[in-house]
């Protein structure tokens, strides 16, 4: 999926717009002490709250969804019910 969405251009766009891409898998690896977030910012994310530490959720808000959630509301640039982009 990641290597189709750098074919299409779609993760420049995404980046652009202020996302960040991870890896799959356990996030629990990253170092609280780095920010993913600035105080006040909004996240949505498909992590479990291993991943809370680094996104500091004492300052933030955060959401976690489902991966169809989160890519309908990448689309759309709001949190999104998916079921128009399923087939």
């Amino acid at each position: 999926v990641y290597i189709e969405a750098l074919k299409k251009g779609l993760i420049r766009v995404l980046v652009e717009a202020g996302a960040i891409i991870l890896f799959p898998g356990e996030h629990s690896l990253f170092d609280p002490t780095i920010p993913l977030l600035a105080d006040g910012e909004r996240a949505l994310v498909t992590a479990n709250r291993s991943l809370f530490g680094s996104l500091d959720a004492s300052k933030n808000e955060i959401f976690t969804a489902s991966p169809a959630t989160t890519a309908a509301s990448a689309i759309n640039g709001s949190l999104t019910d998916p079921v128009r982009y399923l087939k």
